[in-house]
């Protein structure tokens, strides 16, 4: 079966699992556990050693084609969330039971599978405008599931200042992929080393996705979020959640030229870093 197909099942069981979850809690399991196993097994083929997947769609969405991509470096971030997705999953259906938790289980499970859905999303995009629409969704399920229990005003407080932390950084990414749409002429996205006039847009880039991965000092809402979100929901935040913005950093700077002072090259790295980045950002073997 090829990497595409299998995403494809992933994402109508994400998706039938966010539609039924709320009603049906062991179908919810049952295609939860299917879209972690079909998006585990895409994920092995490219890192096994197998070409890369790459598709663009021949319709359009918001005005721009569907362009998913596949490589070894979202690959391993795609097992990431597969495994840390699918043992929440399981903790979560005794954790957070409909018999301990009524009115809020059933959300929590449909907001479960879209977070992963939206997450997966987020990896294989390789569109800016669809990058965005994806890292927005996965914003918006995290909010919701960090309140999950929203009576205690600790929750409330830490998810609200999540949202606000959360979207100032979209707005930098917003700027950034903007901005790059303006100089290349489109949303598409890919290799930009030749193109140094881009290199600025790294700053965007690094404090849209640095405040996503709670780097010092972009940190201030990680704190509260994870001492007050529900056990499961700190473990995806912990565990790729963070993850997600390093994802960000490490495809967007191995894509484009770098800036400047931002500690790469003769600017911060002795002969040794320099040839590692040149084999990361090249892929020379």
């Amino acid at each position: 079966m090829t990497p595409g197909m299998l995403l494809l099942l992933a994402a109508v069981s994400m998706a039938a699992g966010a539609i039924l979850g709320p009603r049906f809690m062991r179908t919810w399991l049952a295609l939860t556990l299917t879209g972690i196993i079909c998006s585990f097994g895409a994920a092995l083929l490219p890192l096994c050693g197998n070409t890369e997947w790459e598709w663009t769609s021949v319709f359009l969405v918001g005005g721009e084609p569907l362009h998913f991509r596949l490589d070894a470096l979202n690959a391993l971030f795609l097992v990431l969330l597969s495994v840390a997705g699918g043992a929440g999953a399981v903790y979560a259906r005794e954790y957070w039971s409909d018999q301990e938790h009524p009115d809020c289980a059933p959300r929590g499970r449909s907001l479960w599978c879209g977070l992963l859905l939206s997450m997966g999303f987020v990896l294989v995009s390789s569109n800016g405008l669809h990058f965005l629409l994806a890292w927005e969704m996965f914003t918006l399920c995290a909010y919701f599931l960090i309140r999950l229990d929203p009576q205690r005003r600790e929750t409330r407080a830490s998810s609200w200042l999540f949202l606000a932390c959360s979207h100032a950084g979209t707005v930098c990414l917003f700027a950034f992929f903007g901005t790059l749409a303006a100089h290349t002429g489109s949303w598409d996205l890919g290799p930009m080393r030749d193109q140094a006039s881009l290199a600025p847009l790294f700053w965007l880039a690094l404090a849209g996705f640095g405040l996503k991965a709670g780097m010092f000092p972009l940190h201030i809402w990680l704190p509260s979020a994870h001492a007050n979100a529900p056990s499961h929901v700190s473990a995806i935040l912990s565990g790729v959640a963070l993850k997600m913005g390093i994802y960000g950093l490490v495809r967007f700077s191995g894509w484009m030229p770098h800036a400047r002072g931002c500690g790469l090259g003769h600017h911060g790295f002795g002969r040794s870093e320099c040839f590692i980045w040149y084999r990361v950002r090249t892929g020379a073997k």
